[in-house]
């Protein structure tokens, strides 16, 4: 019986090897034993990241340092695009061995960055101090593509005063193409992963090797696990044999409960007598009566509630209304709006936009935010003021001078201000996580970031007849 069964086994392994070559396997490579999804992300940097490097050598100095670090840094994700597809998936402590090579680049970009503070292009690097940090994507479960995009939104401020700054210097034209080759290489890699990593890194589960030979062999890494437990160690003594294996059962470190006695159970059902019970007639038997004489109490199902229908997305809409007016609606993931100002007099109404960035060029007379979420919005100057309503996790940019700034019931908002800026009030109620980042005086390119107050001590005061509210220190 154990030949049969032996048989059988090496029979269907044969059989699954078979299927398997001929479906060339989980990591759909090419010829050249490069997966699909390499191939795919090859053409994206060399679309998208060899201009953006090139780019930066045209503008040189640190900047060309820094595009060289972002180079190697697509090469080290190009490693572990390599060593997943080969692979299963890897434990937590493979995965961190994996990822060294990113995290050890992005880091060389904070560093020069910190060390060129200061320095005339400490603009471009602070934009990508941020816009590297994408490169953690492969690392990010479940929405890899959001985290990417909201990268475009920590890089804009920063991009902005690269062109701000240096549009009409010497060389401009390059300092031009280095702002919107770094959003579209960005905005490009979130692409590639909705293509190919929608949910996640991508493991070669069906036909993937150890996790130690693909790094070996694609990570540019030796084995990282310990040597088989039977291999004796290099001038020692060998290695213990493995433990026995134990009955789970017998070995079990709780004491077994006594077996119930059941005895007593049965010697009391045996004293009772049915002497004195009638026995049922046949048409006194319910299947046996007439259906209209039967009388059954039947509890009614309770009715299931219908689903709420979601509404249907209505469409983006950007309007210029009565000649007087800018309405923006429903906008989503759109980074490129640019509203140019047509008179002082202008105002703006932007209605639930998601994840989307704004850019007012002129001075207009006020512009309202209501229930937006995850936009960036960036202001020349305004008559009046900047307001956000029901608004969650916005940045917002002011290039010029403004009067104020008003946040009502919003989560989550950090304002940027310009050096005119330093001083204007801010007109806050039911919101949260509020930051003003303030520039410095010795630089005005260097922020200094400065949370809002949200919670605060009111007390009656009897001299003063009137109540008196500070901020709670605590």
């Amino acid at each position: 019986m154990e030949a049969r069964l032996e048989a059988l086994v090496v029979r269907l392994e044969a059989a699954v090897e078979k299927l398997e070559s001929q479906t060339g396997g989980a990591s759909e490579s090419t010829g050249d034993d490069t997966p699909k999804n390499v191939v795919a992300y090859d053409k994206y940097v060399a679309t998208y990241v060899d201009p953006f490097v090139a780019t930066c050598k045209k503008i040189g100095g640190d900047v060309d340092k820094v595009g060289g670090l972002v180079k190697e840094g697509f090469g080290e994700v190009r490693k572990v695009l390599m060593v997943a597809s080969h692979c299963k998936k890897a434990t937590n402590d493979q995965k961190m061995k994996l990822f060294e090579g990113v995290k050890g680049k992005v880091q060389e970009v904070v560093t020069l960055r910190n060390e060129s503070r200061g320095k005339p292009f400490f603009p471009h690097l602070s934009s990508l101090e941020d816009g590297i940090k994408a490169l953690y994507w492969v690392s990010v479960r479940d929405t890899p593509v959001n985290y990417v995009k909201e990268m475009v939104g920590a890089a804009t401020y920063n991009l902005n005063l690269v062109l701000k700054k240096f549009k009409n210097e010497e060389n401009g034209e390059a300092h031009v193409a280095f702002e919107s080759q770094a959003k579209k290489f960005i905005l490009q890699l979130a692409a590639y992963i909705k293509e190919n990593h929608e949910t996640g890194l991508r493991w070669n589960a069906r036909s993937g090797v150890d996790f130690d030979q693909a790094f070996a062999k694609y990570g540019g890494g030796a084995s990282t696990s310990a040597p088989p437990a039977s291999a004796p160690p290099a001038g020692g003594a060998p290695a213990p044999p493995p433990p026995p294996v134990m009955n789970p059962q017998a070995t079990s470190s709780k004491p077994r409960k006594p077996a119930p006695d059941t005895g007593a159970l049965f010697a009391d059902i045996q004293k009772f007598s049915t002497s004195g019970l009638r026995k049922v007639k046949k048409e006194e038997k319910s299947k046996y009566r007439d259906p209209k004489d039967k009388v059954a109490i039947v509890k009614a199902t309770p009715k299931r509630k219908a689903p709420a229908k979601k509404a249907p997305a209505k469409p983006p809409r950007f309007e210029y209304v009565d000649n007087k007016k800018f309405e923006i609606e429903y906008q989503i993931s759109n980074h490129n709006i640019k509203v140019d100002i047509q008179q002082m007099s202008d105002t703006a109404y932007i209605y639930k936009c998601n994840d989307t960035m704004i850019e007012f060029n002129g001075k207009c007379s006020s512009i309202l935010l209501d229930s937006c979420k995850k936009c960036a919005i960036v202001v020349d100057s305004a008559v009046a003021s900047v307001e956000l309503v029901n608004c969650q996790d916005m940045k917002l940019q002011i290039k010029g001078k403004i009067p104020s700034i008003h946040i009502d019931k919003t989560d989550g908002c950090a304002v940027y201000l310009s050096p005119e800026c330093r001083e204007i009030p801010f007109y806050t109620s039911k919101s949260s996580e509020m930051n003003m980042l303030v520039p410095s005086e010795e630089d005005p390119d260097d922020h200094i970031e400065i949370p809002i107050p949200e919670t605060f001590m009111t007390c009656y005061s009897r001299q003063k007849k009137k109540i008196e509210t500070e901020v709670n220190e605590i």
